[in-house]
This record gives structure tokens, sequence and C-alpha cells, in this order.
């Protein structure tokens, strides 16, 4: 109750009070020249719509609302240039401060107005161009107002390290262009690192383009700090370099994004390039990793494994419930997949295609691995997820586990892949462990996704099928179980869904193991 009338009081205050005139005094100084970008990862198209759109200013929750609310449309204003689009854009930050948006609302969300202000920084020599100095001080009222609610809220939770990096960015630039002390903004960068970055230079959201957008980001607090002279922390320069080694191991042997919890291919060629600014890197061994996405590759495959160990925060955010899952990559082509996901960031609405059931896995009774949901009606995820990994003269043998049935269904499960190292051949072996006596069947089924560009075929005996490709590669995927062909999705970019087809593997289970065994080989 008293932190909902505070914040009252507090936008009251910021709103009406003539203290944001009085702190600009002080911060009154030339802030141009402070576009610190590096590779911009923001929909030009969908900022360009709202920027010249009528319809301001975009109360309801959506994907409009947020470009709205977070001023990347000032990237689209300065590319198409001009004074018409330059007292536009100080008319759309103008309305936007009239309007007085309640502290209440998303506007005010802590992510929103880091880039808020990273947005009015970066641009400010743009709009501010034929401000006179009424206007400069109005935009500076903006910026500072922006900064204390951030600031304050940072402070008040002291959890900076849980946010983005946008918000420790948008706060050290702020402090620098107006001579605060940075220090302990600085010191907070550091525990991001250690908190956000996994021991094998992988980002903890376990998705490749956050990952590649995360270094994005060191690379502009780095560009930052050098232009301001100040000590350029080590741990910034390793992590640029370290994390970059990783990158560089999540794609696809044709080029493309793996499919893991959130990412698509609507930033490929950013991405790339994100993998390519620090020359004559290594890329990581990530093939025995202890909890993330095993990776490995020959002169003929590529697979991803997922054996992430979710926890409440990422479940709570971004993070699939794929886990076991897979994909399959052979030279230019993708094969086996996850079904991809929709670019809509911001939006709490849930994704279907986070669900299992999306996923190249194992799933019993419908039922997802991890229950998905806010931090207030999360539930459930695996307590263990184990990994184990070995090699003999010919295969490297995957093993993963996972509780995540255990407490609904008293069933452990087990995915162990056998990959040939020198040609294409991958053997599974799927099994389904019950913890406790029961005569109750469960229903169980294992997906293999296939993409739009594979066209699969059902033999006579239903044990084997046949997948051609576009490229008019063919490939046989066998078991020791009777196969189906079900209709699937898929979503590469983040935005068109394709129809595509699945291979299914069902039966029933109960008290007893179950092993479903299967072999995808090139034929």
């Amino acid at each position: 109750m008293f932190n909902k009338f505070f914040l009252v009081f507090l936008n009251y205050f910021l709103n009406n009070s003539i203290i944001i005139n009085i702190k600009s005094k002080k911060f009154n100084k030339n802030i141009n020249n402070s576009n610190f970008a590096n590779i911009e990862f923001e929909n030009l198209a969908i900022s360009k719509n709202v920027f010249l759109s009528k319809k301001s200013p975009y109360k309801e929750y959506n994907e409009k609302s947020l470009e709205y609310h977070n001023f990347n449309w000032l990237a689209a204003a300065r590319k198409i240039g001009g004074i018409e689009a330059i007292n536009l854009a100080k008319k759309h930050i103008f309305l936007w401060q009239k309007n007085k948006y309640s502290l209440f609302s998303f506007a005010w969300n802590n992510e929103i107005i880091a880039k808020r202000i990273i947005n009015l920084f970066y641009h400010y020599d743009f709009f501010a161009t034929s401000s006179n100095d009424k206007e400069k001080k109005i935009l500076l009222n903006i910026i500072a107002k922006n900064y204390f609610i951030l600031d304050l809220n940072v402070n008040i939770e002291k959890k900076i390290t849980e946010y983005s990096l946008e918000v420790a960015k948008s706060l050290l630039l702020f402090k620098l262009i107006f001579n605060l002390n940075t220090s302990k903004i600085i010191n907070s960068i550091k525990k991001h690192l250690l908190r956000n970055i996994d021991v094998h230079g992988v980002h903890i959201s376990m998705n490749p383009c956050y990952h590649a957008e995360y270094i994005n980001n060191l690379y502009e607090i780095k560009n930052i700090m050098l232009y301001f002279k100040i000590s350029l922390p080590d741990e910034i320069n390793y992590q640029i370099l370290n994390m970059t080694s990783s990158l560089i191991k999540f794609f696809h042997k044709n080029n493309s994004i793996a499919l893991f919890n959130g990412a698509n291919n609507s930033n490929l060629i950013k991405v790339k390039k994100i993998s390519q600014l620090s020359k004559d890197i290594k890329a990581k061994d990530l093939h025995k990793i202890n909890n993330g996405i095993a990776i490995f590759e020959n002169k003929n495959l590529k697979i991803f494994f997922d054996v992430t160990k979710p926890n409440v925060k990422l479940i709570s955010q971004n993070l699939h419930a794929g886990t076991l899952g897979f994909e399959i990559s052979c030279k230019n082509e993708k094969i086996i997949t996850n079904c991809g996901s929709i670019e809509k960031r911001g939006v709490k609405k849930l994704n279907y295609l986070r669900y299992s059931a999306a996923h190249s896995t194992i799933i019993l009774n419908n039922t997802n691995i991890s229950e998905l949901g806010d931090r207030k009606s999360y539930k459930r995820v695996p307590e263990n997820v184990l990994f184990n990994h070995s090699l003999n003269d010919r295969y490297l043998i995957w093993q993963g586990n996972h509780d995540g049935y255990k407490k609904n269904f008293n069933k452990l499960v087990s995915r162990k892949l056998f990959v040939d190292q020198n040609n294409f051949i991958v053997i599974g072996e799927d099994s389904i462990i019950s913890t406790k006596i029961t005569t109750k069947d469960i229903l169980y089924d294992i997906r293999f996704h296939l993409t739009p560009d594979c066209k699969a075929s059902l033999t006579r005996g239903k044990n084997s099928i046949l997948i051609m490709t576009k490229m008019n590669n063919s490939f046989i995927f066998e078991s020791d179980s009777n196969l189906k062909l079900d209709d699937s999705v898929y979503v590469e970019d983040g935005k068109k869904i394709e129809k595509t087809s699945q291979i299914v593997i069902s039966g029933f289970v109960n008290s007893f193991k179950k092993t479903i065994k299967w072999k995808i080989t090139k034929a």
C-alpha cells in the first residue's frame, strides 16, 4: 500500500515540480556526439511505421506501443532526415512528455526507460539541431526525469545484475555525459557479467540472438568508456572475445541460427556480423558442456542438444520447455529442428511455440516438461537435468536425463545419442523410467520436427521414413516402433509461420522402463 502511495506521489512530483528544471541546469551541457551504437538490432520497418503513424500514443500493450515508448522510432526519423522529420520527432517527444504516463504503466518498465534514455542520447544531435533554448531545456528535463526514475528504481531494488545490460549502459552513459561518479555502476557491470555469462561463455538465456545482442552491448559500453577516457575493465574485453568464440558455434551447416529459447533468424545478418567483429577467434568446443546447448560438428553434420538446467527466472522469461530437444543439419540443409518462435519482445502473452510439443523431444501425456508462466504462476521445472558425454572409436555418446515429469507422473526421461564422428549417422535411445509401481498408462510422444524443405514419406512397414530435401539429398529415419507423420509448423524468421511435417513415435508406458530406439542416416 505504501509503495503504491509513494509511486503516485512520485509521479505527481516529477510531472509537476520544478525539481527537474533545477537539476537540469546542472546537467545543461553539450551532449552532441553521444551516439555509440555498434550494430542496430531494432526493426527499422516497425520503427518507421510508429514514427509516421497518427495513432499516438499507442496505449495498448503490443509491439507498436513498445516501440513507441522506447523511442526506437528516433532511428527511423534520423534515417528519413530533413527538417520535417526533425520537427515530427520533437513533436512526438513533447507529446509523450505531455501525456504524463502513470508510473504504474509499462511505459515506466526499467528496460523501456533504459532504451528510451539511450535513444534520446544517441539521437540528440539530430532532433535538437533546430531547437531553441526553451526546447532544449524541455528535452534535457525529459532525459533527466527518465534517469532519476530509473536510478531510483535500481537503487531501491538493488538488483541491477538482474536487469538487461541496456539498463547499466544507459545509467553509465548518463553519468559520464553529466560528469557524475561512475564507480558504482562500473562495479555493477562487472557483477552483471559474472551473473549473466556461464563458464562456457554463453549467455544464460541460452538464446543465440540474445547472446549476440549482449556482445553488442558490451561493444557499446567499451566505446562509451574509451570515448570518455576512463579505465576499461579487463572483464569487458575478455567477455567480448569469450562470448564471440561461443557465438560462432550456434550456426547450422546452412548458416542459419539454431532455434533455441526464442532465437530466430530475423537478425541473421546482424548476428553474423557480431560473430565476425573479432578476427581470428577460435570457436569453442561445446560438445562436453555441463549445462546449456551441447554442440558437435563434423564435415557431414552438425547437431545441437538441449541439456539446459532451467531456473525460475529464466522460465518466467524466455526459456522454452524443450529439455533434451535437438536440431540437426547436413551440409547446406537443416533437417531436424525445433519449431522456432514469434518475434514479439515485451509482450506478456505466452506463445505455444515455447511448449515442449514444439520441440524435437520426448513429451508425456501432452504436458510441458517445464510449466511455463510468469513469476506468480510458476510451479514446475525439472529439479535435475543431468548430462554425460563419452567417446569411443566411432561415436560421440551424449546422454541427457531430466526429472521434469517425476512430480506429475512418477517418470524420469532419458535420451542417449550416438553421433558418428565422421559420417551422417545419429542413433537415439529414448527411455522413460518409472519411479513408482503403477498400473496407470501414460501416453508418450517423441517428436522430430522437419523443416519445410524436407518432404517425408512413410514406408509400408511403418518403421522407416524417407526424407527428401530441396537439394535432392535423401535421409532414412528408422525406428523399432511404429512411425507416423503429422502436421507441424516452422517459424524461422520470427514472423512467417510455415507449414511443415513432423515424425512422431507414440505409445504408452506404465510401471516398466520403456526404451524406444531410432536412427537417422544419409541415404
